[in-house]
Formats: C-alpha cells, sequence, structure tokens
C-alpha cells in the first residue's frame, strides 16, 4: 500500500482553491454554504490524516477571513 504524503502540496492547493471560491458568493446564504463545504473539507482531510492539524488550523484561519471579508462586502452591498 503506498504512503501517502501528509499535507501534500496538490491537497492545500485544492483546499485553498475551496476557501477562493467564497469570493463568488452573491448572497449571504450561499457563502454560508459555501463557507460549510469548506469547513467540512478541511475537516475531512484532517480525519482522514491527510493534512496536519496546525495545517488545517491555517487552513480554517484562511477560510474564516476570507468568509468574513466577503460578508462585510456583501453587507456593504446591501445597505
Amino acid at each position: 500500500m503506498p504512503m501517502i504524503e501528509i499535507d501534500h502540496p496538490d491537497l492545500l492547493m485544492r483546499a485553498r482553491h475551496n476557501i477562493a471560491n467564497i469570493v463568488k458568493a452573491e448572497r449571504r446564504d450561499e457563502l454560508f454554504a459555501l463557507r460549510m463545504h469548506s469547513l467540512g473539507w478541511i475537516a475531512a482531510l484532517h480525519a482522514e490524516g491527510l493534512i496536519s492539524e496546525a495545517v488545517g488550523g491555517q487552513l480554517a484561519v484562511e477560510l474564516d477571513a476570507t468568509a468574513a471579508a466577503r460578508r462585510a462586502e456583501l453587507l456593504g452591498a446591501e445597505r
């Protein structure tokens, strides 16, 4: 059975791609759904041992920052 590389660059790139998709949200409910999808994806990668806890935490911080920025943009547009 082949060894799986933890924190493989391709997995991290895919996770960051999911996070980047959050900026495409056009409504807050869509933003929430995309954020939950990305959080689940990060949690699944960690649960399967494909990313370390530290990297999972970094990705979650990136996700929260991106989601907060997009939420602020959406709220500003609603006013």
